[in-house]
């Protein structure tokens, strides 16, 4: 952010104005907005997320591009790589249908299921297919 925030400044005092668009993948952390804001530049900047849930690899392999989940789960306590992971999962049953058996092995991945259980407590049509012959 404090790199971003010195392009910004530099621009500025050579006169130049730019439009300038700041994407976070999967979701702006609250530091950050922070740090832009004490640098004075958060204004400046059209901040927007960019909703990557997963990439595939192959026909039957997704990959979760969450790199540093592992450490914040582990060493730093903060569980909300597990709700990108859940929200993932919650949109490709959106697409392609209801998972049909679950199973969760380990503590992270009970998490991820109970959090999965909670989006179709809360939104059940969303699991449900209408079919409508017109």
């Amino acid at each position: 952010m404090k790199y971003i925030s010195s392009q910004v400044h530099n621009d500025t005092s050579k006169g130049l104005q730019r439009e300038y668009y700041l994407y976070f993948v999967p979701c702006c952390a609250v530091a950050c907005e922070n740090i832009l804001e004490e640098e004075k530049v958060h204004d400046l900047l059209s901040i927007g997320e960019y909703q990557l849930c997963s990439v595939p690899l192959d026909e039957d392999v997704l990959s979760f591009e969450l790199d540093l989940s592992l450490k914040e789960c582990l060493v730093d306590g903060d569980m909300s790589s597990l709700w990108h992971i859940a929200k993932a999962i919650h949109k490709l049953e959106f697409s392609f249908g209801v998972i049909p058996n679950v199973r969760a092995k380990g503590n992270a991945s009970v998490c991820v299921a109970d959090i999965l259980n909670a989006c179709k407590l809360r939104n059940p049509l969303a699991h449900q297919t209408w079919l409508f012959q017109r």
